[in-house]
């Protein structure tokens, strides 16, 4: 049986999804998907995006049809900019292998984007987020067993530190990467480095089958921040 969920953003926005449960044959175990069909207006009621304005696309859900699943995008693609330009991902990947290194960059991502420096958040961001541990989000104790994997050290017991250490690590050069193009494109000025995050964090991408991943809407501010940031944000509908 399908609900509707509310997600209120940092701008403001309340998002409305349509959210079901499925059997997932490939995990062979039930999963939610969740669909957004639009913005909470100031009546109450929901104002239908672009893609469900037409009545024939929500009936066409509702018999479990072209569905897709949507996830945030915005905060995603300005720190996998970073990890490219300051070739922490390339490093990491020479390093660890690509299952594992992007697992810990996702988690630096989390780390980034949550403001928190710690990552005991990072589980619900890499489920709600585009980054590369996404379609496998972790738990803590998953995340405890990867943090002790890249930190093998002799020193027994010092695994689990040694690979927050690195996790931190990475997060700062993510950091200060984004503040060094900001500083470069002079917007200290209107911003602070979460206030560009929390901007962007509103930006959602879906995939439908047989189409290209595409963005829900962008407003004109974002895509003044993603035009300074040097960022070509994904085809808007």
């Amino acid at each position: 049986m399908a609900t509707l969920t509310y997600h209120r953003k940092p701008n403001g926005t309340t998002y409305v999804y349509r959210q079901e449960s499925y059997w997932d044959k490939e995990r062979k175990r039930s999963a939610t998907r969740q669909t957004c069909i639009g913005k909470l207006g100031g009546d109450g009621e929901a104002v239908y995006n672009k893609r469900f304005s037409d009545p024939a696309a929500r009936e066409a859900l509702e018999r479990g049809e072209a569905v897709s699943e949507s996830v945030a995008a915005g905060q995603s693609l300005v720190l996998a900019k970073a990890a490219k330009d300051t070739g922490l991902e390339r490093v990491l990947t020479g390093s660890l292998g690509a299952g594992t290194a992007g697992a810990l960059i996702s988690l630096a991502y989390a780390v980034v984007a949550t403001g928190e420096g710690a990552t005991c958040s990072a589980p619900i961001w890499i489920k709600d987020n585009d980054c590369p541990a996404h379609g496998q989000p972790p738990t803590t104790q998953s995340i405890s067993s990867l943090l002790s994997k890249v930190g093998q050290s002799e020193a027994e017991g010092s695994e689990a530190l040694t690979g927050k250490l690195l996790a931190v690590f990475a997060a700062l050069i993510l950091a200060c990467e984004l503040r060094r193009r900001m500083g470069e494109d002079g917007l200290f000025g209107s911003y602070t480095m979460q206030g560009v995050l929390d901007e962007l964090d509103a930006i959602e991408r879906y995939e439908s089958e047989g189409h290209r991943l595409r963005v829900l809407a962008v407003t004109k501010k974002q895509r003044e921040l993603f035009e300074a940031l040097g960022i070509e944000p994904l085809a808007s509908p």
